[in-house]
């Protein structure tokens, strides 16, 4: 059995990183929620983030899927 954090439907994307981060887990989603989890099971992809900053009130995010 594998432990995973669901997180909570009003959680930002910030949010749910820096969980994922204060445990050294993934963040990770099936396309409706998002959880914290140690791996990515089927069904699931991995959401990755990289902060670019264009200006001081702009930045990109990028969602890669997992090759899982």
């Amino acid at each position: 059995m594998i432990a995973a954090l669901f997180l909570p439907d009003d959680a930002t994307l910030e949010d749910c990183l820096l969980a994922a981060e204060e445990r050294g887990m993934l963040l990770i989603s099936d396309g409706r929620r998002a959880l914290v989890s140690p791996v990515v099971p089927a069904g699931y992809f991995r959401i990755r983030a990289k902060a670019r900053v264009r200006s001081q009130d702009y930045a990109t995010v990028e969602v890669q899927r997992c090759a899982a």
